[in-house]
């Protein structure tokens, strides 16, 4: 029998990926993006206040099955980042809701 109390509780279930770092060239905040990108849907904001720290909030695709593969994606967005050299106060975390 389908317990359908855990099935609409995983259907509201979000796992994220989040992503701060700051830059002064914008063409560098859109390299990251693209690179981000691989790993789900990712959007980019620019803080209003100082311009040079930007966020990306992903949300991985395909969605990731548990917390351990939700780290891994975590480890892998902060390898390909470090590649961008002027990129600086990266943090990446993930979020579950």
């Amino acid at each position: 029998m389908i317990d359908l109390d855990r099935v609409l509780t995983s259907l509201k279930h979000k796992r994220l990926v989040r992503v701060f770092f700051s830059t002064y060239d914008s063409g560098l905040a859109r390299e990251a993006l693209n690179i981000l990108a691989r790993f789900g849907r990712a959007e980019l904001k620019q803080s209003q206040v100082v311009r040079e720290f930007y966020y990306v909030e992903i949300v991985p695709e395909p969605k990731p099955a548990n917390r351990r593969a939700l780290e891994e994606t975590v480890k892998r967005v902060e390898e390909e980042l470090k590649k961008l050299k002027d990129l600086s106060d990266i943090k990446v975390y993930y979020v579950e809701t």
